[in-house]
């Protein structure tokens, strides 16, 4: 495993935060740790229910 610091460190990632946002994190090669790859998506604009509908 990582050194406590590491893994404090990359913790950041998945706490919660103020803002909204979708953290994916996953493995790379599949079922393996060699890398780990972490992807943060943030909306850019607010879709109003029913827009778009006609």
């Amino acid at each position: 495993g990582q050194p406590l610091e590491v893994r404090q460190a990359n913790a950041r990632y998945i706490q919660p935060t103020d803002d909204e946002r979708v953290t994916l994190v996953t493995c790379h090669p599949y079922a393996q740790l060699t890398y780990r790859l972490i992807v943060i998506a943030r909306p850019t604009e607010a879709i109003q229910p029913g827009a778009g509908e006609e």
